[in-house]
């Protein structure tokens, strides 16, 4: 009936484990903000790389509009907007001139006059097919291509 007992001192029994799990600990933090540094480095190369996307788009688009705008001018074309919400045409100043429309407020560019002013101007037989054209073009979402004769104010009818 006999016994055989060791003794160990805790800190030789448990040092190794407790040296292993503290390197665990320390490595698995290493890790997260290793990859919380990495993440962040990776949002920054995004945001950086769509913001140039932008820039690119919107100098591209300027240009366009630029070029766009001198085509409109040297062909000697008026442009216009009409926002059916409001019933407001904006018109650029050779739509103005072409139309024979009174000028905008404080002689700027750009004239607003009520659609219905606008439509005015239309020669009365191409009044209902220009409306129709414009019906068409907001129920389809799509760009108004049309031609329509104008009446001025000292009677000549011009295309």
């Amino acid at each position: 009936g006999w016994s055989v007992h060791f003794g160990i001192p805790r800190e030789t029994l448990d040092g190794p484990v407790d040296r292993s799990l503290t390197l665990l600990v320390a490595g698995a933090a290493a890790s997260l903000l290793l990859a919380a540094a990495l993440a962040s480095l990776a949002m920054r190369d995004i945001d950086h790389r769509r913001r140039a996307r932008e820039e690119r788009a919107n100098l591209a688009l300027t240009l366009s509009e630029e070029r766009g705008a001198v085509a409109i001018e040297a062909a000697e074309l008026g442009t216009w907007r009409w926002t059916a919400a409001t019933g407001e045409v904006t018109g650029s100043s050779r739509t103005r001139a072409l139309l024979d429309l009174p000028p905008a407020p404080g002689g700027s560019g750009e004239g607003r006059w009520v659609a219905g002013d606008f439509l005015a101007t239309v020669h009365p037989e191409d009044r209902g097919p220009l409306r129709e054209a414009l019906r068409a073009c907001l129920a389809d979402q799509t760009r108004l291509d049309a031609e329509f004769r104008i009446v001025r104010s000292d009677g000549t009818v011009r295309w």
